[in-house]
Order: C-alpha cells, then sequence, then structure tokens
C-alpha cells in the first residue's frame, strides 16, 4: 500500500510539476506577446508623432507664406492710400486755388456759388479780404506776443 501511495505522491508531484512548466510558458508566451504589443505600440506612436510634426511645419510654412503675402498686400494698400491721399490733396489745392482765381477775376460783389463741395452742394470761397484779415490778425498778434516777451525780458535784466 506504501508503494500505491508513493506513485500515487509521484503522479501527483509529476502533474503539479507539468501544470507549473505549462503555467511558465503561458506567462513567458504572454509576456513576449505583451512585450511585441509595447513595441509595436511605441514605434506607431513616434510614427503618428513625426508625421504630426511633418504637419505642423507644412501648417506652419504655408502660415508664414501667407502672413507674408499679408504684409507685403497691406504696404502695398499703405502705399496706394498715401499717394491716392497725395493726389487727392493737391487736386483740392488746385481746385481752391482755381475756385479763389475765378473768384477774383469774376469780383468780390458776386454771389453765385464759384464751385461745388464733394457732397455736391454749392459753396463760396473765403474772400481775399477775409483771408488777408486773418494774416493781418496773426502777425499783430504774434508781435504782441513779441512785444510782452521783449517787456518780461527787460523786466528781468531790471530785477537782476
Amino acid at each position: 500500500m506504501y508503494i500505491w501511495m508513493i506513485v500515487l505522491n509521484i503522479m501527483v508531484i509529476v502533474g503539479i510539476w507539468m501544470m507549473v512548466k505549462i503555467q511558465q510558458r503561458t506567462r513567458e508566451q504572454m509576456l513576449v506577446q505583451l512585450r511585441a504589443r509595447d513595441h509595436a505600440q511605441e514605434a506607431h506612436q513616434q510614427e503618428w508623432k513625426a508625421q504630426q510634426e511633418k504637419r505642423l511645419n507644412q501648417v506652419e510654412q504655408r502660415l508664414m507664406a501667407q502672413m507674408h503675402t499679408l504684409l507685403e498686400d497691406v504696404h502695398t494698400k499703405e502705399v496706394q492710400d498715401s499717394r491716392r491721399i497725395d493726389d487727392l490733396t493737391r487736386q483740392y489745392e488746385a481746385a481752391v486755388s482755381q475756385a479763389h482765381l475765378e473768384y477774383i477775376t469774376r469780383g468780390s460783389g458776386e454771389e453765385e456759388p464759384t464751385t461745388v463741395s464733394a457732397r455736391g452742394r454749392p459753396f463760396w470761397p473765403r474772400s481775399l479780404s477775409s483771408l488777408s484779415q486773418s494774416r493781418q490778425l496773426t502777425e499783430r498778434t504774434s508781435c504782441q506776443g513779441q512785444f510782452i516777451y521783449d517787456r518780461f525780458l527787460r523786466c528781468q535784466s531790471g530785477w537782476s
């Protein structure tokens, strides 16, 4: 009977040993699969990251090109606007000069409008006499200012 027990124990030990070996092999296969999956996932992530960086660089280059084009367009528009303002200023000055000449040659007593404003309404230019009056007032004011300044300096030198 002892032999049967020894044989039975040996069979149980062999069975347990076989199960442990199978379990070890399964565990090793699972670790290999897990490592392979991790490696594949890491490679995929690196590939995805490289693609995203490439796309980002392409978008950045397109954006920079568009911004450069936009800046050039803005600069061109600014130059065009500046030229247009200069042209309009010259045209306005020429029109005002022409209107003044026409007004002077027609006579100062005439009540007809001599030109038309930008809105299409007639207007009468300022008479030459009112312009000369404003110049005289400006000169008088500056002379009075100079007189007051000179007086101030004389007073200053008298106090010193």
